[in-house]
């Protein structure tokens, strides 16, 4: 792949509770008993598709939009009501020797990126840390956001930038607010943002 675009869901996808792998529940449940009645577990996928580069291009914008140069994906999610909860996400963090948690909060604190302009940057000491410790995936959640970091390591790897969300939406809210807010910024390895995307992805009911 030489050039490339990011595309994410057009809807997000409802998944069924009792299809969920160990895994899955694991890292989305953390100790939770879901409810059918008021728990929905929605995907969000991110997808990256080869492109032909646009004849409007120069030399230099081709050499700089390469996707060879990309270092990490930096992914965000948040509901646009209020109402609209998170409670857990899949995959959770991974650090490259392959072990299963890794203690983010200690090391990050409240959030690992800020969004500007539609724009995504680390924010607090996980810069410094990320070039140490270099995780295959850093992941972190409150109940109004979830942030992932996937490694170049990671899509080298043959895996998707993708997710799972459980989410709690109250069944009275209406469609047009059932909606999450995400973003896609791929970066170098000086944090030049080589792709970007932002959508509106419908929780459907």
């Amino acid at each position: 792949m030489e050039f490339f675009s990011i595309q994410f869901s057009e809807v997000a996808e409802k998944l069924d509770l009792d299809a969920l792998s160990d895994a899955q529940r694991n890292t989305l449940f953390q100790g939770l008993k879901p409810d059918p009645g008021s728990h929905d577990v929605f995907r969000i996928m991110l997808a990256i598709r080869e492109i032909e580069p646009k004849d409007n291009w120069n030399e230099r914008q081709r050499k700089r939009k390469l996707f060879s140069l990309v270092d990490r994906a930096l992914i965000d999610l948040r509901p646009s009501n209020k109402s609209i909860r998170i409670v857990g996400l899949h995959p959770g963090s991974l650090p490259a020797d392959g072990t299963p948690q890794m203690d983010l909060e200690a090391q990050t604190g409240f959030k690992i990126m800020d969004v500007a302009n539609a724009s995504l940057k680390f924010t607090g000491p996980i810069k410094n840390w990320w070039r140490k410790k270099r995780p295959l995936i850093v992941a972190n959640r409150t109940d109004r956001l979830v942030q992932w970091v996937f490694s170049r390591e990671w899509i080298d790897q043959g895996n998707q930038c993708q997710g799972e969300i459980l989410c709690i939406v109250p069944k009275g809210l209406s469609e047009s607010e059932r909606k999450i807010s995400c973003y896609a910024d791929f970066k170098e390895k000086r944090g030049r943002a080589i792709e970007k995307a932002r959508r509106t992805v419908p929780l459907p009911a």
